[in-house]
């Protein structure tokens, strides 16, 4: 068989494709911010799925093969455990078994699988997926210790850390499928999803248009933010443009009264400035 002409290009194309202008192209959950009742975010069934499908992709971008064994930490990783199954998989590959492990808030483990039988002897010295839900600023008791075990007791060749939602501080080496407001930026009292509607005192439909509402607060809040700039950096040029185009005052032009030649002068030249780089025709004063 000849050789493909175009190998060599394609091989160049993908070797000189920037990862992080990749990553930036993958569809995540919108920006969301607490709302303003109860300090919550809610997050839809959508949400977890974007967030998921999200993550599998920046594990394929950054080289993750298909793991030996997904690792679900808690009932919460179950679910994106179960999207990363399907997503990972492929032609060649049959379905990577999902164990289940669980640690509480200090770090004891109440929750381990039997790596003696069955799917378990898979991540002894295997490449495993350590997948959770949720991962927040300084809560890293539960991933860190599922890890230290892990090493501990398996000694798999590679452990790789998939969160579905994590805070802008999670470690870089974890893959994080959407980036969630810390409580750095806005004071959240709780982040919530869909199995959490009877706690939060609302049906699914409720929990949704929840969800509908603070991705619409965040975007709203974006696009203030976003005019508050643009009228801080037209003012700003406004003050650079006076500093420059009306000089220090002579002896006597600085005897002049207020609102004499020279104000005139700074008035006239800030608005003639403007008009021309706006490419309009100025209007010549009364």
């Amino acid at each position: 068989m000849p050789p493909n002409p175009n190998k060599n290009n394609v091989v160049d194309a993908l070797e000189s494709l920037n990862i992080n202008e990749l990553v930036e192209t993958i569809e995540t959950v919108p920006d969301k911010e607490p709302t303003k009742d109860e300090g919550n975010i809610f997050y839809s069934y959508d949400d977890v799925h974007t967030a998921a499908i999200a993550a599998s992709q920046k594990a394929q971008l950054r080289g993750v093969s298909t793991p030996d064994a997904i690792i679900a930490l808690g009932t919460s990783g179950s679910i994106p455990a179960t999207i990363l199954q399907t997503e990972l998989i492929n032609d060649t590959t049959t379905k990577i078994p999902i164990l289940s492990v669980d640690v509480d808030d200090k770090g004891s483990i109440t929750q381990w699988f039997d790596a003696s039988i069955g799917h378990g002897q898979k991540v002894n010295g295997g490449s495993v997926l350590l997948v959770d839900l949720l991962h927040l600023d300084g809560d890293n008791v539960r991933l860190s210790r599922c890890v230290e075990k892990l090493q501990q007791r398996h000694q798999p060749c590679k452990i790789t850390v998939v969160v579905a939602f994590g805070a802008v501080e999670t470690p870089s080496s974890y893959i994080v499928g959407s980036t969630i407001p810390s409580n750095n930026n806005c004071e959240v009292n709780q982040y919530c999803f869909p199995w959490d509607a009877k706690s939060t005192q609302c049906n699914l439909v409720e929990h949704n248009k929840k969800s509908d509402r603070c991705a619409s607060i965040a975007a709203f809040k974006k696009k203030r933010e976003a005019k508050m700039k643009e009228r801080a950096d037209r003012w700003s040029a406004m003050e650079k443009l006076q500093a420059t185009e009306n000089p220090p005052l002579s002896s006597v032009e600085s005897s002049l009264p207020a609102g004499s030649s020279g104000d005139i002068f700074s008035a006239d030249a800030i608005t003639k400035h403007l008009v021309d780089d706006a490419g309009a025709v100025a209007i010549t004063p009364k």
